[in-house]
Order: C-alpha cells, then structure tokens, then sequence
C-alpha cells in the first residue's frame, strides 16, 4: 500500500509538508541532475510560510502587472534581490484532461504525498499565494525541479 504514496521520493515515509531530503526515483519527470521539490520548498513564497500569508512578490501583487507577467514574481531570498517568475499555467482536469484556468492560476507539485490520493504543491493567483496547497494526484499540475545537491 504505502509504496504508491510516494513514487517521487525514494527514501520519503511520511505524507504532509515536511523538509525531509528528496532522494529522486525512477518515476520523477524532472530531467538528469534535478529532482521534484520537498513539500515545504514553495513556503518562502510568503512572509509566515503559511497559505494566504502577505505574499513575497516584486510587484505581481498587482493584478496587472500579474497578469502582464503571466504569473508571480517570487523573491528568492529574504534579501529580495533576485526573483524567479512562476508562470499561470493552470492545470489539466481529472475528469477530462483539459486545460484549466491557464493565465490566470499556477499549480505546482512538489515530490510529497499529502496522501493515499493527494499531493503537496503550490497553488497561487493574483491575490493570494498558497505554498502549504494539497490537490487530488489526477490532476495535471506542473512541475518545477530544483537541482541535485
């Protein structure tokens, strides 16, 4: 049973938001030398790390200039000297496999189960950043791997 909770963390035995080291599997879709994310990876997005929390963004909390941005400009580092830009892209629904909300919401998955039916991720959206964000695996959210240590 528990084996199919967890196909993007080898070594991983617990489900929920955690820190624990991602050690990458043969079912990981990221490319050689990365790997999917820890759960807690996406909770510097916010000031308290917490879903809905003031958002650590450079100028995307405007609606406009999200939308002109195609996505959130994440600050990088308490420092808020570099950013990395998180794209919109929606994802594809469980019942058909369409596209879905694409410009104008962002879900991304990290390597943890949240569940037997559930994973961790991101979610965001002009007004609020979610990184403590659980969804049904059907759904087709993006991926965004970090490098191998």
């Amino acid at each position: 049973g528990y084996s199919y909770y967890n196909l993007w963390s080898a070594d991983n035995t617990t489900t929920g938001f955690n820190d624990n080291s991602v050690v990458k599997t043969v079912y990981d879709p990221s490319p050689v030398g990365f790997k999917m994310p820890a759960s807690n990876a996406f909770t510097g997005f916010t000031a308290n790390g917490q879903n809905v929390g003031t958002m650590n963004v450079d100028g995307t909390s405007d609606s406009q200039t999200y939308q002109n941005n195609f996505g959130h400009n994440f600050w990088t580092s308490s420092s808020k000297t570099a950013t990395i830009n998180f794209p919109a892209s929606g994802c594809r629904l469980s019942s058909h496999g369409s596209l879905n909300v694409v410009g104008s919401d962002g879900y991304y998955w990290s390597a943890g189960p949240y569940g037997s039916s559930g994973g961790c991720g991101l979610y965001f959206y002009s007004g609020g950043v979610l990184p403590l964000f659980s969804s049904i695996r059907a759904y087709g959210c993006a991926a965004r791997p970090v490098a191998d240590e």
